[in-house]
């Protein structure tokens, strides 16, 4: 299964666009996005239509200047400033705060799947956006303003939806990626070749390891969207959107609320095929644990047999006279040899038989035992239920 890669183009510092104007205006210091002697609130207030200031990476001097023009407070400059992790909807006198976190998208990266801050000030003419690492979000809706301006009336509050849209899309591809994972282990999680034991586990960890960052990236943002939806029908103020942009967020907190199941399912998935598999490992070591035992039971038998036979035949080994050796009184024969090879041949019955009638006693012994063991296990819980039924019906 082929994995998704996404790069972001390097970005500037800086991206202006606005509504009335096809071109976006890039700077890598906000102070060369208007000419020298301006003030920062005339290039916006020169734009009749909907703006966004986009900024990237941006310094502590850029931002005190960006609050200052924009009547930022100091509480929002100090989230930005400080990445707060925690997603939320703030209210303002003259604009409100989402902090709306994307992932980095990057496949190939160290940081993949990592949380990527991302904050929107909405103002009513306005919006701007403050993120520290590249993201694809801001070229997307970009993109999609220029295609739809025709038909949908562009406000600050439709541009924060839609950058909000397409964070939400861009958790789809991965979380598709982990239920098809998902289905793969669980299809072939008895399948698994002895010399693949190790790959089988760490791909069920990585899997599970993917779905736990994104339920953990997912986690927050169906209560922020909630709690935007409901400020949103409860009408707070001019600054805030009404109309179908709240139907526009109720889909997206349907959206959100359906992946986060998801992945729940799935993780339920893969957390019981990483038991069944540990249990399937078990259960082999166990099997050769078992083998291992029965075959060096069956060498000490047989050693146990072949030990008084070697001193047998090593007392007619030694260098004196034993019974039925050929001297010039006595031709001597083989009756000597085949009776002590019957004599042997004797001992060797003898002992496999009691070997046998050992090994097969000793079994039945412990196969007794866990008879014995389970039945005084189900006496006691039998004498258990009986008791608790007895104090339930006393009570």
């Amino acid at each position: 299964m082929g994995s998704r890669v996404i790069r972001v183009a390097p970005q500037d510092h800086f991206a202006f666009f606005s509504t009335e104007c096809d071109e976006t205006i890039r700077a890598n210091e906000f102070s060369d996005l208007f000419q020298e002697g301006c003030k920062a609130k005339e290039l916006f207030d020169a734009h009749k239509g909907t703006w966004w200031l986009d900024c990237y990476d941006p310094t502590d001097a850029e931002m005190k200047m960006l609050a200052k023009a924009f009547g930022i407070h100091p509480l929002t400059v100090e989230d930005i400033q400080h990445r707060e992790a925690r997603e939320k909807v703030e209210m303002f006198r003259n604009y409100y705060f989402v902090a709306f976190h994307a992932y980095e998208q990057d496949t190939e990266s160290d940081d993949f799947l990592e949380m990527v801050p991302f904050y929107l000030c909405v103002f009513p003419e306005g919006v701007i956006s403050f993120h520290y690492s590249p993201v694809p979000h801001c070229a997307t809706v970009r993109k999609r303003i220029r295609q739809l301006k025709d038909h949908v009336t562009v406000t600050p509050d439709w541009i924060c939806y839609a950058v909000i849209d397409d964070i939400t899309d861009s958790f789809a591809p991965v979380i598709r990626e982990i239920e098809q994972e998902g289905e793969i282990v669980e299809q072939t999680v008895f399948d698994a070749r002895d010399d693949g034991f190790n790959e089988m586990l760490r791909r069920i960890g990585k899997a599970r390891a993917k779905t736990l960052t994104m339920m953990r990236l997912l986690s927050g943002k169906a209560d922020v969207v909630g709690m935007f939806t409901k400020r949103v029908s409860e009408g707070m103020g001019d600054n805030v959107p009404k109309g179908h942009i709240s139907l526009y967020l109720g889909d997206i907190q349907d959206h959100i609320v359906t992946m986060y199941q998801s992945l729940i399912a799935h993780e339920k998935i893969l957390s019981r095929s990483h038991l069944n598999y540990l249990s399937q490992l078990q259960v082999q070591s166990i099997d050769a644990t078992h083998r291992v035992t029965d075959t060096l039971g069956k060498i000490t038998v047989i050693g146990t047999i072949l030990i008084p036979m070697n001193f047998v035949t090593g007392l007619f080994a030694m260098n004196v006279r034993i019974p039925g050796e050929s001297t010039d009184e006595n031709p001597g024969n083989f009756g000597w040899f085949f009776g002590i090879l019957g004599v042997l041949l004797c001992i060797i019955v003898s002992a496999t038989m009691v070997a046998k009638w050992y090994l097969a006693h000793v079994e039945k012994k412990i196969r007794g035992n866990f008879r014995n063991s389970a039945s005084d296990n189900s006496i006691r819980s039998m004498r258990s239920k009986r008791s608790k039924h007895t104090i339930n019906t006393i009570v």
